[in-house]
């Protein structure tokens, strides 16, 4: 418990406030919420589309602005997930509790298929099949091989059998 003296107009109130509930309450939400409103600025996303359908959807093109602004907000994701964990910890053992265990299953999922719809999608651009993801797989060459085709080479100029050049239809 922490003790804040506010002074309004000449008049001292003391006042008791759980600080992690303040924190949690109002705080991370609205620091996340502020983060993810300028990385929306800043990127240009295609008209209709989401981070929603950018990081869930297996269907049509991304472009590699996209494919990063993924690949970020996978991380922010992470790193909150991960915060989440480490208060899970017991102080007497270096093992994470049952709700630790249902985070990490969580954290897993969501960053397996995010990434798989991200380099699907990153494929689709290529004008390559969606199942290349699967040569993440193999272990160094796939992932070398994900990093090169997914965020550095450009994809099709032209509309291909995945849908329209994302970066001619902003």
């Amino acid at each position: 418990m922490l003790v804040f003296k506010k002074t309004l107009g000449g008049i001292t109130n003391n006042r008791t406030i759980n600080l992690k509930i303040l924190i949690l309450i109002t705080v991370k939400p609205i620091s996340i919420y502020i983060i993810l409103r300028i990385i929306r600025s800043l990127i240009i996303i295609k008209e209709g589309q989401t981070m929603k359908s950018i990081l869930f959807s297996f269907k049509g093109r991304i472009g590699r602005k996209q494919f990063f602004l993924g690949i970020g907000c996978m991380l922010l994701q992470t790193l909150i997930l991960f915060l989440l964990l480490s208060m899970t910890f017991n102080p007497e053992t270096p093992v994470p509790g049952p709700a630790g265990f249902a985070i990490l299953a969580i954290m897993m999922i969501l960053n397996t298929w995010q990434s798989f719809a991200l380099y699907t999608k990153r494929f689709h651009d290529r004008n390559k099949s969606g199942w290349w993801v699967l040569i993440s797989l193999v272990p160094l060459i796939g992932a070398i091989w994900i990093i090169v085709e997914c965020g550095f080479l450009k994809g099709s100029d032209e509309e291909n059998r995945f849908g329209e050049n994302p970066i001619l239809n902003k």
